[in-house]
């Protein structure tokens, strides 16, 4: 009877660390089991009104835990696109700016996220954020257009000329010499 007792505790006991180990779900799965219904309406074109209003903060969250994870940069990417989208440009800027900086010979987005976090840090008055990305535009993007444009920018401010009329005024002097 005891060695009965004995082989059923024993095959209670490996059942229940089976049924434990297969129930456990790791960080990134409870992660990715908030993302993964809204996938769908962040691939391609971004249906903002399908995600919930703080999605972007999920996807960021998601991408500072797993960084090295085959979605992060997709999910970084349409966790900036959401906050631009959703008129949150300080969030927006973070976001661009952890892209390029946690991600720097990734190229699939920089360009686009670097416009992002120059504007939206330069729209901030954080001047010394918004000439680094100015700077990375003009000087990894030489051929594009918005290359020259943040050049002229990142000069701009460095002169101290950060309204349009101060710009405006200085340019009238510059065409006038």
């Amino acid at each position: 009877m005891k060695k009965m007792n004995f082989r059923l505790m024993n095959a209670f006991l490996v059942l229940a660390i089976g049924v434990t180990m297969f129930s456990c779900k790791s960080k990134l799965d409870k992660s990715l089991d908030l993302i993964i219904p809204y996938e769908k309406y962040i691939d391609g074109k971004l249906i903002l009104d399908s995600i919930p209003q703080q999605f972007d903060t999920v996807l960021y969250r998601f991408v500072q835990d797993f960084p090295q994870h085959n979605k992060s940069i997709q999910y970084l990417y349409a966790a900036s696109q959401i906050a631009e989208k959703r008129g949150n440009g300080p969030k927006a800027a973070e976001y661009s700016a952890f892209y390029i900086d946690q991600y720097p010979s990734e190229k699939k987005y920089r360009m686009e996220l670097a416009v992002v976090a120059g504007h939206y840090f330069e729209m901030n008055t954080q001047f010394e954020k918004a000439l680094k990305y100015y700077d990375i535009l003009a000087k990894e993007f030489p051929s594009e257009p918005i290359a020259k444009q943040a050049a002229v920018t990142a000069k701009m401010i460095r002169l101290g000329l950060i309204t349009p009329e101060q710009q405006l005024e200085y340019l009238k002097q510059q065409i006038v010499k």
